[in-house]
């Protein structure tokens, strides 16, 4: 019986190193085959087109404003989501599972998507138009903001770091949230009666602090991650500047081809590469940080008597309503729009279902909503089914080396195999 259970275990452990192997060499080769390509076609190497990254100006440029976004993006997202996930963990709230899916559909939402709705929103004839904040043409306020302190096109960069905390603040609610709602309530109330508890500066760094520090970091990582690899968001939201992303995608149609124009191929390495680093960087930080954290919710969890929780106070139920109107307008003006047609002739908007009866219908030149939804339907059940395999196996695999005190092995194998995080796609 030993015998079988010891080739049974040895066989798992075989399974689990191949499929990782395998994982991490789909992941890597695609990589390596198109920095050669790029070397072949600019002929330099990787370490050269680093040094002419920062010696091209518009590389740079594009380098700070991405840094410069996703560090206000991040820190804001943090300051929005901590509350919405604070009193959402330490209250009892009807319908819980319908609000954790309200707040938590932006993250899922396309970001073409996304940025349609808040160009609806920062629209000539917008929400945010009739309350006098022009942050699309920058008129009023918002220009008066440019006059006064010479910042170049702030409206555009406000309806970025907007949508930026629309689309990330369920990260923050899916670490946070999750350890309030699951965290016994009296270990509070037993601190408060201790000398180092009696004030909320010293609960904070004595308790808060251990507990939820991580998650928040973590969180904070990832929105970081995010931020730094958005696209479609600052490609509609901000036109007039450029992230390392938008970068790449602008020079990405006719890189990598022999003998044309071989500037777009260096930006191309350079940048991606640059990216890489960074993120690869940002990654190794996330995946420490994550143990910490989940090491601290499996103890939390584990201890905790679920205790019934408050009923929501009027503070916690304004935040609550707040960030459900605020996760529901950009898809409801989308809705609206979708309905709103403008006349070529005359310039004015009428509502019609004209636009939804082609898209349900299709043409030569598009693909019908049934056509496109079967598609989509059939992707991701395929796509699903090897992502919960691979991800078990790959999971346990280094679980089991972090049992077996092979801590180097088990980081090395979770680092490659988070790498698509940092690939620009």
């Amino acid at each position: 019986m030993l015998l079988v259970l010891k080739q049974h275990n040895g066989l798992v452990h075989h399974i689990q190193f191949i499929v990782t192997l395998a994982f991490i060499s789909i992941t890597t080769i695609p990589l390596f085959y198109a920095v050669n390509r790029l070397e072949d076609v600019t002929g330099i190497t990787v370490f050269e087109s680093i040094i002419g990254f920062f010696s091209n100006d518009k590389a740079i440029a594009a380098l700070k404003f991405t840094f410069l976004e996703a560090t206000i993006s991040t820190i804001i997202t943090v300051l929005v989501g901590l509350p919405v996930a604070w009193y959402l963990g330490r209250y009892r709230w009807k319908n819980i599972r319908v609000l954790r899916a309200i707040l938590a559909m932006p993250f899922v939402t396309p970001s073409i998507v996304v940025a349609m709705g808040f160009l609806m929103l920062i629209d000539i004839g917008g929400p945010l138009y009739w309350l006098g904040v022009d942050l699309r043409l920058e008129s009023g306020i918002v220009g008066d903001l440019t006059s006064i302190t010479g910042w170049v096109n702030p409206g555009h960069f406000i309806a970025l770091i907007v949508a930026h905390v629309w689309f990330n603040t369920s990260l923050v609610m899916r670490f946070i949230e999750p350890m309030l709602a699951t965290m016994d309530r009296t270990w509070e109330e037993q601190l408060r009666f201790l000398p180092a508890g009696r004030t909320l500066v010293s609960r904070i760094k004595i308790f808060w602090a251990p507990i939820l520090g991580p998650a928040l970091i973590c969180a904070s990582m990832l929105c970081f991650i995010f931020s730094f690899t958005s696209f479609a968001l600052v490609r509609w939201l901000t036109p007039n500047q450029d992230t390392l992303e938008t970068l790449m995608a602008n020079s990405g149609s006719s890189a990598g081809i022999y003998g044309y124009r071989i500037d777009t191929s260096e930006i191309v390495l350079s940048t991606s590469i640059v990216q890489l680093i960074i993120l690869s960087v940002a990654i190794i930080l996330t995946a420490k940080i994550q143990r910490k954290h989940s090491s601290i919710h499996e103890t939390i969890t584990e201890s905790s008597i679920k205790s019934s929780s408050e009923k929501p106070s009027l503070a916690a139920k304004i935040t609550i309503i707040i960030a459900i109107c605020f996760a529901l307008l950009p898809l409801i003006l989308v809705m609206i729009s979708s309905f709103r047609v403008r006349d070529s002739a005359s310039g004015e908007f009428y509502f019609t279902t004209q636009a939804w009866i082609e898209a349900w219908s299709g043409d030569y030149s598009t693909t019908a909503i049934p056509d496109a939804l079967a598609n989509s339907i059939i992707y991701c059940l395929m796509t699903l089914c090897f992502a919960l395999p691979v991800g078990w196996i790959i999971s346990s695999h280094i679980a089991r080396l972090e049992r077996e005190n092979k801590k180097s092995l088990a980081k090395l194998a979770e680092f490659f195999t988070m790498i698509p995080l940092a690939l620009s796609a």
